[in-house]
């Protein structure tokens, strides 16, 4: 037996499946752009050839990690 269900906002229209992924990602740029302003800040002004030395000698976990990082950092500088 199929239980029926209800619309809460019969009016309202629903979103398409494109809308949808579309807020999702605008919620989770806001999410990310808050969690980064919420971070404190340190400047350190550190040659590049150390970061590029330093990333040479992580291990695939820590690399991976850091790849995810990056991502989270460059999709928030984006919008």
């Amino acid at each position: 037996m199929v239980e029926q269900k209800s619309i809460h906002e019969p009016r309202a229209q629903l979103l398409s499946a494109q809308d949808a992924i579309q807020d999702a990602e605008r919620l989770r740029a806001l999410v990310l752009r808050n969690r980064q302003r919420a971070e404190r800040e340190v400047q350190l002004r550190v040659p590049f050839m150390v970061i590029i030395e330093a990333v040479d000698q992580l291990e695939v976990d820590e690399l991976r990690l850091l790849a995810q990082r990056l991502e989270e950092r460059l999709a928030g500088m984006q919008h």
